[in-house]
């Protein structure tokens, strides 16, 4: 038995750039949030926020600036953190319901 948690997340960041003609937002479901990131959207002039309504707990997301000379380094990486585990009902003194 699985379950998929589809939740709606909100990026924001801030827009340090003076001549950019965009942002690139990219995202992970690796879980490792190091490699497989892949473009999702691109955003216009200004924009500093973008709604995924399809995120899982696990995926990774950042974003860059791009312009007519290329592109910014990546923002950090941010995380939909994974649900925690439910407690153990095994060892001494616990009772299993």
């Amino acid at each position: 038995m699985f379950a998929i948690f589809l939740l709606a997340i909100t990026l924001i960041w801030q827009d340090n750039s003076y001549d950019e003609l965009g942002f690139n937002i990219e995202k992970t479901i690796s879980g490792n949030c190091t490699d497989g990131f892949y473009e999702v959207l691109q955003v216009g002039v200004d924009v500093t926020s973008w709604t995924d309504d399809l995120s899982q707990p696990g995926d990774c997301y950042r974003v860059n600036a791009f312009n007519s000379d290329g592109t910014s380094a990546y923002s950090n990486t941010a995380q939909i953190p994974l649900p925690s585990p439910p407690p153990s009902c095994h060892g001494k003194g616990k009772k299993c319901q």
